[in-house]
């Protein structure tokens, strides 16, 4: 689905056909937003063909699952950002890619699925075309990548409880689950933490002021992304410590019981062993005093009695049972 906004001078219009695109591009003064949700085969020709994209950027946006870069052609550039979102389902984090070309007068969008940022930006700027004044281009950019960006800090709340939510299962009571829970969580925020910290990579290019597409006052507005990122960064690598530490903490407790069910072990084959060696030693094929008598087996009883009763002892005292 392709959505073209054409803006000139304070004015804003959304009813632009496709087939107007190459003549609103030769106007030089006006600002043109193409986004494409879901785009197929004929919609990325038609990138192809108006804008003269390059085919390995095409590939990129065709491919998907490209990692956070800024691409430098001719004249324009190519920007690879993620959208971050929860899953309605199971609250696991969900990565959309989002491809921004961006050219001398024009920003071009490519996405699969619905990109919330991006359609909230657009609903606000036909509700108030002067926010992208008083230099269109680069305040363009800026709100689509900064509400990409803003997009990242309720996941990262979330994934915040789901580790406090965690922690208290690993110490009020372990489930068959636990540990599966704990590696799912763990590969999400490192995923994450991978994007987070590629794109601050490119926010640090696009901070830059020899950007020749954007004015020098929009700069700051790219560094103040850039150290959204940051502080991301920050965040996510103390929560993958967090895990870590969790992750041992569950590895320690599965130990300590295991230590527990061996001492039992111990116990018990300590009790049996004094036990099964007084049969042992009265089952013998050999004649000794008091064999046959019956005083004899309750003796032998008696002592097999106070053998495990003593083994038993020991046990308890070492804390084995």
């Amino acid at each position: 689905m392709l959505t073209t906004l054409w803006y000139r001078g304070g004015s804003l219009r959304a009813d632009v056909a496709p087939e107007q695109l190459a003549s609103l591009l030769a106007d030089p003064s006006a600002l043109v937003w193409v986004d494409l949700q879901d785009p197929d085969a004929a919609e990325l020709g038609l990138l192809e063909r108006v804008f003269g994209f390059h085919p390995l950027a095409i590939e990129d946006v065709a491919k998907r699952r490209q990692r956070p870069k800024i691409d430098h052609y001719d004249d324009y550039e190519f920007v690879v950002l993620y959208d971050a979102r929860l899953a309605a389902r199971n609250h696991e984090v969900k990565l959309t890619q989002v491809g921004i070309f961006m050219g001398p007068n024009y920003v071009a969008t490519t996405h699969h699925g619905t990109v919330e940022p991006l359609a909230d930006f657009r609903q606000r700027w036909q509700q108030h075309p002067s926010l992208v004044e008083p230099h269109p281009l680069g305040f363009l950019l800026y709100h689509l990548t900064d509400g990409l960006v803003d997009s990242y800090f309720p996941v990262a709340d979330r994934l915040e409880a789901r580790i406090d939510d965690l922690e208290s299962e690993l110490f009020n009571g372990l489930t068959p689950h636990t540990l599966q829970k704990l590696l799912r969580l763990r590969a999400e925020l490192i995923t994450l933490r991978r994007i987070v910290g590629a794109e601050r990579d490119v926010f640090n290019a696009l901070s830059r002021r020899d950007q020749p597409a954007f004015h020098e006052s929009t700069v700051v507005f790219f560094n103040d992304v850039y150290d959204h990122l940051l502080r991301l960064t920050d965040t996510l690598d103390i929560y993958r410590e967090l895990l870590t530490g969790d992750l041992d903490a569950y590895l320690s407790q599965q130990s300590n019981k295991l230590n527990q069910v061996v001492k039992r072990l111990t116990a018990i084959t300590l009790v049996l062993m004094v036990v099964t060696l007084v049969t042992g030693f009265c089952g013998m094929n050999v004649s000794f005093p008091g064999r046959d008598d019956p005083l004899g087996a309750l003796a032998s009883l008696a002592t097999m009695a106070l053998l495990g009763l003593g083994s038993w002892l020991v046990a308890r005292r070492q804390d084995w049972l």
